[in-house]
């Protein structure tokens, strides 16, 4: 999910904390405008839900200039993504353009996720980047999308997932692999569908790092290779009880106790009798 950029007059209230035992709390309005190099007509590339036998797919932002000089923008090349191309034309010198962005197949097996940089030619403002995102119809999923093992496994554990191709024509699951090396999995079938199980071994203890995965290979050309994660809930940290006794700080000494002499008791006395 993108956050959008704040843009404009801004209104905000602010609670105070005051020593009037009348009004111990207050509310300042605050309002401020924020500035912007260049204004986006959308703050991101979002092309939505894509099928699998869709053709390739555009979308087009258009930029202006905003509260500084004229714009000079430029697309800086690269993307983390070869699925995503980008073109930006000048409508309006300094004032207005348009970025064009394509996205194309062959797609990938569930989401297309990446950006696109722009150099904005504004010394306070440099860089402007365009998240750009699909989300495309799987070739191969899972269900459930991945495995949990709970905190504490006192017996052997099989955990399963079944296997979903898109279409009428599915592929195979040739091997499976799994990361840990603690666990194993296999390939079943049932009714005609292949399902993967893994099995989670008595006493079971997850190492620290990332989740692990379970890789499966298949003879699909659009989805080679697919990772279902693992996580293993792990037990809450218990914060220690606080006890009774009382703590010593280094650096102090212990306040001397005096004793407490009652009326009429004579003084003690030192030396001889």
């Amino acid at each position: 999910m993108t956050v959008p950029r704040m843009t404009g007059p801004s209104l905000r209230k602010v609670q105070v904390q005051t020593s009037d035992r009348d009004a111990l709390q207050t509310f300042l309005d605050c309002a401020a405008h924020v500035n912007v190099a260049d204004r986006l007509s959308v703050p991101n590339a979002n092309f939505g839900q894509i099928k699998r036998d869709s053709e390739a797919q555009t979308r087009t932002i258009t930029i202006t200039r905003g509260d500084g000089g004229p714009l000079k923008p430029k697309l800086l090349p690269g993307t983390a993504n070869k699925a995503i191309a980008a073109d930006l034309k000048e409508v309006r010198e300094g004032e207005e353009y348009e970025l064009t962005v394509t996205i194309s197949p062959p797609w990938p097996n569930d989401m297309i996720h990446g950006s696109l940089t722009l150099e904005t030619g504004i010394e306070q403002a440099p860089q402007e980047v365009i998240p750009v995102v699909a989300q495309v119809t799987p070739r191969l999923a899972t269900n459930p999308a991945r495995f949990t093992i709970p905190q504490t496994v006192e017996s052997d554990l099989d955990l399963s997932a079944q296997l979903a191709w898109s279409d009428e024509k599915p592929g195979k699951v040739t091997a499976v692999t799994v990361t840990d090396p603690k666990l194993t999995a296999e390939l079943v079938d049932r009714d005609n569908q292949q399902a993967v199980v893994l099995h989670v071994p008595a006493g079971y203890a997850s190492g620290a790092g990332a989740p692990g995965f379970v890789r499966l290979t298949t003879d699909d050309a659009d989805v080679p290779l697919l990772q279902i994660p693992v996580y293993a809930m792990r037990a809450p940290v218990v914060a220690p009880t606080p006890t009774s006794n009382p703590v010593v700080r280094p650096g102090l000494a212990p306040t001397p106790v005096m004793n407490r002499v009652s009326p009429g008791t004579p003084p003690a006395t030192v030396g001889k009798q």
